[in-house]
């Protein structure tokens, strides 16, 4: 890992203790909106929807999200920041998530292993 990426994970697991609220200052009212809108807007076709993965999870917000539809999927968060992935495992225990760390650069997944595949306000970082 470069320099800077190793930087940037440091940088996000001492960001992770104040994650959750900074996005709720950031976003005011439309924290929920935002993941409903995106949990909302994935198009299974009919087919079955077993596996989902969020990259760039952070917290887990999202990927969690997916549990109220999709109550059977097994939902998969990855990030690079352990102390994301130690918050998101956090607000889990209710779900059948599980939260792997890796980047998304070199994804530890092989291809098709997934039916419903999110990232999410993190673009800017890859």
């Amino acid at each position: 890992m470069s320099p800077l990426r190793a930087g940037r994970r440091k940088y996000y697991d001492l960001f992770s203790h104040c994650y959750d609220a900074f996005i709720r200052l950031h976003a005011r009212q439309d924290e929920d909106d935002t993941r409903r809108f995106l949990v909302e807007a994935v198009h299974s076709g009919n087919r079955p929807v077993r596996r989902i993965l969020d990259v760039c999870c952070g917290t887990g917000s999202v990927v969690l999200a997916f549990s109220e539809p999709y109550p059977d999927a097994m939902l998969v968060g990855c990030d690079f920041s352990h102390g994301m992935l130690c918050k998101a495992r956090k607000k889990s225990s209710a779900t059948t998530a599980v939260f792997v760390q890796g980047d998304a650069a070199e994804l530890p997944f092989s291809d098709d292993s997934f039916d419903i595949v999110s990232c999410s306000h993190s673009l800017y970082e890859l």
